[in-house]
């Protein structure tokens, strides 16, 4: 009985896109953005909390950098897709971010201890349209586990939000 309330529970995080994590991995990735209806430039910043399950540390940048998904050049990177007619495809990053994982100091993840990750969705023009967000967490540059996707955040703007734009 109580095996199957365990699966009922992680069956509707899963199904309710609140939580995520990759079959045989014990990481927790939950990512969100201020909200899912966009309307200005400071609405685009990015939250990410990872739990680890693990019964030993997990390492982690004390700075950690982010990136595209396109050309993996952080430790967590962004794919971004934007809905055409019935699917999503990938929105290209209109600038590059220079955050190059360097792989300096390291902080530790306890076993159900979040860390909050925080950020901003630079590099993208947002036109209007409805769009979805997940990263990925290169966990292997450090750790002996595989690499860790989140869930995907849906959001829209209804009209085209720039880095300097009036309200």
């Amino acid at each position: 009985m109580r095996y199957l309330i365990i699966k009922i529970i992680l069956l509707f995080s899963l199904i309710s896109g609140k939580l995520y994590s990759s079959p045989g991995d014990s990481l927790l990735i939950k990512l969100k953005l201020v909200t899912n209806d966009v309307k200005v430039w400071e609405d685009l910043s990015v939250s990410l909390e990872i739990t680890s399950l693990y019964n030993k540390n997990i390492f982690i940048p004390k700075k950690v950098s982010w990136g595209h998904i396109q050309d993996s050049s952080g430790f967590v990177c962004y794919q971004l897709q934007k809905k055409q007619g019935d699917e999503f495809k990938d929105c290209e990053p209109s600038g590059i971010l220079d955050n190059l994982f360097l792989n300096e100091e390291v902080d530790t993840l306890g076993t159900n201890k979040p860390k909050t990750l925080r950020s901003h969705l630079l590099g993208y023009n947002m036109p209007a349209g409805t769009y979805r967000l997940r990263v990925i967490c290169f966990m292997s540059l450090l750790n002996d586990i595989g690499n860790v996707y989140s869930n995907w955040f849906y959001f829209k703007c209804d009209k085209e939000v720039t880095r300097f734009q009036k309200e």
